[in-house]
């Protein structure tokens, strides 16, 4: 799990999925609680601990949820063949536009979500719409 300060910006930064989220056990955010230590992550244990002004950290398994469909079982594996040609695929366009902007798969994967589903790509410190 990415808890880095990059990652934790973008998430921050990435009002659209930030937006309507429910937080579930398991869950890893930022929550600051210190001003002091403005870095402090938390897993949720319960749906109630998240209180405040807290930043959701998605996991890479919830990335991926929110660009595949809900199908039928028999349509799963080829449904993530088709998710994995396409990441693959965005992942070298992306190298060549940001060079080393990511440093984990939850960023890639953040890059990929953005992108496909609300039209932005990250310039390392804002999501900006893609023109």
């Amino acid at each position: 799990m990415d808890l880095s300060p990059e990652y934790i910006k973008m998430c921050e930064k990435a009002k659209e999925i930030q937006k309507g989220h429910k937080f579930v056990e398991g869950d890893y955010v930022q929550q600051i609680i210190d001003p002091d230590d403005p870095a402090q992550v938390f897993m949720i244990h319960h749906e109630n601990d998240a209180f405040g002004d807290v930043v959701w950290l998605p996991r890479q398994d919830e990335l991926q949820a929110m660009v595949t469909k809900k199908h039928d079982e028999k349509f799963k594996a080829l449904e993530w063949v088709e998710v994995l040609e396409a990441l693959i695929a965005y992942y070298e366009s992306m190298k060549e536009k940001t060079l080393n902007l990511t440093q984990s798969w939850e960023q890639v994967w953040l890059f990929y979500v953005m992108e496909e589903k609300f039209n932005k790509s990250w310039d390392g410190e804002e999501w900006r719409p893609i023109t």
